[in-house]
């Protein structure tokens, strides 16, 4: 898949392939999106990562292809994810996190009942979270983590 990569201030200057963009450490774009469920609280979705294990992670992580904006790729991504009927509201944070060379736009969803049959999704409370990301951090992927780290994941 060939993904944007960005210049210092975020803009757009190319594409690439995203194995290149990786093995070669260009700076890129990333989308993370958060979901809440005003009642049950933070949506995890169980995936498989690099390194292959599986880990909890936001349900829509994901680069950003050429040709689509930051905010169609979520909302497009949200039509698949068949638990949830809403749009994107809100985001809240461009971040460049350095190490992992990612303009990361992290936007945020709140709906209320949001009824869930895939197995492999979680909701937790701001508490429930707090305790599972200390006492069980290498469940939860990396981008859970810089996000926690940054106070993204319960804003308010």
């Amino acid at each position: 898949m060939l993904i944007q990569i960005v210049d210092s201030q975020a803009r757009t200057i190319g594409a690439m392939k995203e194995e290149l963009v990786h093995e070669q450490n260009i700076l890129h774009k990333k989308l993370i999106l958060l979901l809440y469920d005003r009642d049950k609280g933070l949506c995890l979705k169980k995936n498989k990562h690099q390194n292959k294990k599986d880990v909890w992670d936001f349900p829509i992580n994901v680069h950003v292809p050429i040709n689509i904006s930051e905010e169609e790729l979520a909302e497009k991504n949200l039509l698949k994810l068949d638990y949830i009927k809403c749009s994107v509201k809100a985001l809240i944070r461009n971040q460049l996190w350095k190490e992992k060379r990612e303009f990361i736009s992290v936007y945020s969803i709140t709906s209320r009942n949001i009824e869930i049959t895939d197995l492999d999704v979680i909701f937790l409370q701001k508490e429930e979270f707090q305790f599972a990301i200390k006492k069980y951090s290498k469940i939860f992927s990396e981008y859970v983590h810089w996000a926690n780290s940054l106070r993204l994941t319960f804003l308010g």
